[in-house]
């Protein structure tokens, strides 16, 4: 197949690095666009009052200067990779992309993107919890996984017209017991605050960001459950939004 890489840990990490060389080890053609630095939780933020900067950083693989989505725009929609993509790959990621996560991710959103141009998409992450596991070595067994299962992730990823993006976790144990199709994503609940602080020259004033590891909750067949149970989890996630349910007897006035 032809597949196509991205990430948002920049086109340098080791999650894409491995995946790369296992997906070509597995006789894929592997052509990467990719950040050329960290963009962590960048979501799908594009870039549009600006050019891109891209370089080629290896045989098909060039970085840019840009987002996640804008790396996947720019793979499909120049003439960069003269190939049709077959298959898109976003990860692994250096983190897990878990539930809630998925909203903030730029590793999902690349998937995302891929998915609303009709191309089966698949997002890779990995959560690394209790500092138990050798980072390269989780990379290798997700990217092995990947590549050996890759039809019927594309199979599940492409069904009713690439509707939905296929979005893979695991935790950091050193083996996994199976992977499992989950029914429902997690909730995850950031436990974050915001500090206001002036600048040291005196000139302004500056926000401080600090986050702490969030809390889950779901059923036992969410995403974030299949993990702890030391599975890889396995979820179908809808592109497009989906309207809410009204309430009855609401009206609106000018």
């Amino acid at each position: 197949m032809n597949v196509l890489i991205t990430n948002d840990d920049g086109y340098d990490s080791d999650g894409i690095q491995i995946l790369g060389s296992v997906l070509k080890k597995a006789g894929h053609t592997v052509y990467m666009v990719a950040p050329s630095e960290n963009r962590s939780a960048i979501s799908s933020g594009i870039t549009m009052t600006r050019r891109l900067d891209i370089k080629n950083v290896g045989d098909r693989y060039w970085s840019c200067s840009g987002t996640p989505a804008d790396c996947i725009i720019t793979g499909l929609k120049s003439n960069l990779i003269e190939e049709s993509v077959d298959v898109i790959l976003s990860g692994i990621n250096d983190g897990g992309n878990i539930g809630t996560d998925i909203i903030y991710s730029g590793t999902c959103a690349a998937a995302r993107q891929g998915a609303l141009y009709g191309i089966p998409s698949i997002a890779l992450s990995i959560s690394f919890v209790h500092g138990n596991a050798e980072k390269r070595g989780c990379f290798e067994r997700l990217a092995q996984f990947a590549a050996k299962n890759l039809p019927s992730l594309v199979l599940l990823a492409g069904k009713n017209g690439c509707a939905s993006f296929v979005n893979v976790n695991a935790f950091s144990f050193s083996s996994w017991k199976g992977a499992r199709l989950t029914g429902s994503l997690a909730v995850r609940h950031y436990d974050d605050s915001v500090e206001i602080v002036h600048k040291p020259d005196g000139s302004g004033i500056q926000s401080l960001f600090y986050g702490k590891e969030p809390l889950s909750s779901g059923n036992q067949d969410s995403d974030y459950s299949v993990c702890a149970e030391g599975y890889i989890s396995v979820s179908g996630v809808m592109v497009e939004p989906v309207h809410s349910e009204l309430i009855d007897g609401i009206s609106f006035s000018l």
